[in-house]
């Protein structure tokens, strides 16, 4: 008799309701220690409590507030390099890349992974979006580290050989082509073990989103691998990198007759790009510490899992993960002047369009009341037919036009 049926078997006296929440307990603990890899957390794999209401809502909101800032800032960044000629350089097409990862993580996997984890507690959306979210969720995570290293090492490069030919818009687009593809067949394993388990008793035929992996230690292999190429190993090549760019940019001289504007300018424009970069990187690091911390626990000790708060805690570290999909726009907006003075201009467009559409409601509300009650003073001397062609004017709505100076 395996596991699940001996489950089955001694929950016989127990109700449909009470069976369901000891299978999803059992479920959850059996899928971290045996079946999913260190990145099966990231998908619903069944929640053992009921998560406090404040606790539930306040995430919700802040959730609300992370899709809301992530989608709207990194559409403003590619929006922003598309139709500015002078922005268009390697540099920017790398951010351009991390700016779609962030898009396709926050349209398709944010939302679904809430309900999923907060709401529902069990994987309602169907067997093609659960192994489809989950590879797409790790395909953007991988493909930002490596985008981050990519873009690590071409300003390194800029900066260490200012002299030599650099890295051409061509082959920038063919290493972006090159890090999605590596970053998709790195991820496919995960959309291969992913599946929907279904709970074998009433009430209702409700699955949950796992990854299942018949052989422990090669689900062991590739979590590791997973954790070492999307984490420890990117943030080592980038610390060591942007420490000699330091060195370069802080304390040495630009090579070339001495020029002292010159270098000042150099340098400058030189800090101002370094700094941007560092402070993404470094926003990526920390985002992502916490999850990948309790998830190394949880995976050499599962027991930790039986208690409440570190389930609260791993919620929030999730949380704490997707807030990075929003991070980097304001980082853009912070600290470069274009990004900053693009932001401005998408806000004052909707402030202006905001204003308009208020003027042209307000008019038509003050010449509809105006209308009523020059209807109901005539109404008494003529007759209707007569009252309405008398005071309703011939003139459309939509002709109407308010000053604005928008």
């Amino acid at each position: 008799m395996s596991a699940n049926s001996s489950l089955i078997f001694l929950l016989g006296n127990f109700s449909d309701e009470e069976k369901f929440k000891m299978w999803e307990r059992h479920q959850f603990f059996s899928t971290l220690e045996n079946n999913g890899s260190l990145y099966s957390n990231t998908m619903n794999v069944g929640v053992p409590y009921e998560i406090p209401r404040a606790v539930k809502w306040s995430l919700l909101i802040l959730y609300v507030v992370i899709i809301i800032v992530a989608l709207g800032g990194n559409l403003v960044v590619c929006w922003t390099v598309f139709t500015k000629q002078r922005l268009r350089t390697v540099t920017n097409f790398f951010i351009v890349s991390l700016s779609v990862s962030d898009i396709i993580m926050t349209i398709l996997c944010i939302p679904l992974t809430l309900l999923s984890n907060m709401f529902f507690y069990y994987w309602p959306f169907g067997h093609f979006l659960c192994p489809f979210v989950g590879y797409l969720q790790l395909m953007s995570v991988i493909l930002r580290a490596f985008t981050l290293v990519a873009l690590t090492c071409d300003r390194h490069y800029v900066i260490w050989r200012p002299l030599k030919q650099r890295l051409k818009k061509l082959h920038a687009k063919f290493i972006i082509l090159s890090l999605w593809v590596a970053a998709a067949i790195i991820a496919l394993p995960t959309a291969l073990h992913s599946k929907i388990i279904y709970l074998p008793f009433e009430p209702g035929s409700k699955g949950l989103c796992i990854e299942s992996w018949e052989n422990h230690n090669a689900r062991y292999a590739y979590s590791v691998s997973i954790m070492l190429l999307q984490y420890f190993v990117p943030l080592f090549l980038m610390l060591v990198t942007y420490i000699h760019i330091g060195v370069i940019v802080w304390i040495k001289r630009p090579p070339g007759e001495a020029d002292k504007n010159r270098d000042m300018r150099l340098q400058r424009s030189k800090r101002k790009t370094v700094k941007m970069l560092i402070a993404v990187v470094i926003a990526y690091a920390f985002t992502w510490m916490p999850l990948h911390v309790i998830t190394l626990i949880g995976d050499i000790n599962p027991e930790i899992y039986d208690e409440m708060y570190v389930h609260i805690i791993w919620l929030f570290a999730h949380f704490l993960a997707f807030i990075n999909c929003a991070t980097n726009p304001i980082i853009y907006c912070w600290m470069n002047s274009t990004f900053r003075s693009a932001f401005v201009n998408i806000f004052k467009k909707i402030q202006c369009v905001a204003i308009s559409n208020f003027r042209k409601t307000k008019v038509l509300s003050r010449r509809s009341r105006s209308q009523v009650k020059s209807f109901s003073m005539h109404r008494s001397q003529n007759s209707k037919e007569q009252s309405i062609e008398k005071v309703l004017p011939h003139r459309k709505f939509n002709n109407i036009h308010t000053t604005s100076t928008c």
